[in-house]
């Protein structure tokens, strides 16, 4: 018996990719593992994990940023 997966990636809050995701060599430094999406002020955004906020704020110029911590 052949068993299909099927994978639906949702997006954690709807806007434009602002910057793109760059992994470059395994441990390089400098590299973006994320995405940045644009959203308006206020806009709601999914989570991937239920954890406390580790930290809210401006990272440089990118903006808003919110990291949460999943796991220990």
């Amino acid at each position: 018996m052949r068993l299909l997966a099927l994978l639906v990636l949702v997006a954690p809050v709807s806007g434009d990719v602002t910057r793109g995701f760059d992994p470059g060599r395994p441990f390089e430094a400098g590299r973006h593992r994320g995405v940045d999406l644009a959203a308006a002020p206020g806009a709601l955004v999914r989570a991937a994990c239920t954890g406390p906020v580790a930290f809210a704020g401006r990272v440089g110029s990118s903006g808003g940023v919110v990291t949460l911590r999943c796991g220990p």
